[in-house]
């Protein structure tokens, strides 16, 4: 996500036949590197044993988080650390705007 590209996925060999959005290509597998748009990215996981699971994730603009924190609006930040040292870390100002943008897009969506 970082570089904007899609890495292609590995050991694919041929597309499934029974599986028709596949065939008439509403749904692609990624077999090259391919550029992302519009910064989303879905990815499955099947693993041995049933365990399955389905991300969709999308990028951090880092412009985004710093427009958003310019802005004069009021907010609360809940931070949480087991040292105070560790709530010190937190609260520095590049991880604190990153955090910031995570909660915004969390928030909009």
């Amino acid at each position: 996500m970082e570089t904007g590209m899609i890495p292609p996925t590995e050991n694919f060999q041929r597309i499934n036949p029974s599986i028709p959005a596949l065939v008439d290509g509403r749904v692609q597998v990624v077999s090259g590197s391919t550029r992302l748009h519009d910064g989303y990215c879905a990815v499955n996981c099947l693993g041995q044993g049933g365990y399955q699971c389905h991300m969709v994730l999308y990028g951090n603009e880092k412009t985004r988080a710093l427009n958003y924190m310019a802005s004069s609006a009021t907010r609360l930040c809940l931070h949480q650390a087991s040292t105070e040292q560790g709530l010190q870390s937190a609260l520095k100002v590049g991880y604190y705007i990153q955090i910031v943008a995570v909660i915004d897009l969390i928030w909009r969506i």
